[in-house]
């Protein structure tokens, strides 16, 4: 596996938050592209998804915390919005 994708997976892996780790999509290429999707699983039904794409010449990087439910917004039926949702 890439360098820097190990790097990434040690450093989510030895976090205190993480619970699980794993690589959702992986594609590299001779020419030195690479697209990696990494999804942690935390605490309270969470997800962290972290996106990596790589060319020579380029580092683009996304993430994304996840739920099954928003993390913002109505909450149940009372139409109130919730806060300390994490």
């Amino acid at each position: 596996m890439n360098p820097l994708v190990n790097e990434v997976l040690v450093i989510l892996e030895q976090h205190a938050l993480v619970k699980a780790t794993r690589v959702v999509n992986y594609d590299e290429t001779p020419s030195g592209r690479l697209e990696v999707k990494i999804r942690c699983d935390l605490s309270k039904s969470h997800q962290l998804q972290v996106w990596i794409h790589t060319e020579p010449e380029s580092l683009d990087y996304a993430y994304q915390l996840f739920t099954t439910v928003p993390l913002t917004g109505a909450c149940g039926k009372t139409g109130k919005t919730c806060e300390g949702a994490l």
